[in-house]
């Protein structure tokens, strides 16, 4: 059974793995009709699946791993995580050595658009079925890109609409459950970042399934890259249990085998049983 299969198992509503770059599949998404899904998204699922307990339903959505929209960028010691980044949500393909971005989407995620430079007109190349094509896109912003990151000047990265913190001393390794959670708060700076009803039941099955499964102790660690200059934007990977569930912000936005997911642009209550 394939991925897309094993996603849809039950429901008529089909949600569809891209691999690929990252720049180049998420035109791909949005030209399919469906949106990159989130960190919040693929999250819940996984809630849903360990509280299932069906195995195959854990292996789908827990033991893949996912890329998501979701936006760590680093500048020296600076970190900053956005959801759903509209840095990454409104790229439209690549252009030489640089990333496309619908300018009015990226507005969205900055204070200060005019700090991106005038928008223009180009033929971006984005990734069809596997198979790489151009498309003509207008008011469009332009952005360093080097097939691992996409760069920004430091004026560019205080720009980015979310609060900034220190990179944690307890980054690029596993973590125990008390670095993430206390009580009912989640503290990890990232992984508070997302729908604290998800986390917190989720943090507590993924390290009593883990434990059970491989004997780990310790999981959900934040992998980033080292100290930045200049500033580095990525897209967050969701790791797979199997792997300590970590949290990857240090992954090649151009690596051939990044998994985003789309999912079709209807409700939810939508998606019908078969």
């Amino acid at each position: 059974m394939s991925l897309t299969e094993q996603l849809n198992k039950g429901y008529e509503l089909p949600i569809k793995p891209y691999t690929g770059p990252i720049p180049l599949t998420i035109p791909a998404i949005k030209l399919d009709g469906r949106t990159p899904a989130d960190g919040d998204y693929i999250l819940k699922k996984r809630l849903e699946a360990l509280h299932s307990q069906d195995k195959e339903r854990i292996t789908t959505w827990c033991n893949h791993y996912f890329d998501t929209p979701d936006l760590i960028a680093t500048l020296e010691d600076e970190v900053k995580f956005q959801p759903n980044s509209p840095f990454l949500i409104g790229i439209q393909g690549i252009v030489d050595n640089q990333v496309v971005i619908d300018a009015e989407v990226l507005a969205q995620g900055v204070t200060d658009i005019d700090l991106f430079g005038e928008p223009t007109s180009t033929q971006a190349t984005y990734s069809k079925d596997g198979q790489e094509t151009q498309h003509t896109v207008g008011n469009v912003i332009l952005l360093s890109y080097n097939g691992i990151s996409i760069s920004l000047t430091p004026e560019q990265f205080q720009a980015i609409k979310t609060e900034s913190f220190k990179r944690p001393e307890n980054t690029n390794r596993d973590l125990p459950l008390d670095q993430i959670i206390e009580g009912d708060q989640v503290i990890h700076p990232i992984w508070s970042q997302y729908d604290p009803e998800t986390i917190l039941p989720l943090t507590e099955a993924i390290f009593a399934f883990a434990k059970t499964e491989y004997g780990f102790d310790t999981n959900m660690g934040l992998w980033l890259p080292e100290e930045t200059d200049p500033a580095e934007l990525r897209a967050a990977c969701l790791g797979r249990l199997g792997v300590s569930s970590w949290l990857g912000g240090n992954v090649h936005l151009g690596v051939g085998y990044a998994c985003l997911l789309g999912v079709a642009n209807v409700a939810e209550g939508d998606a019908k049983k078969i």
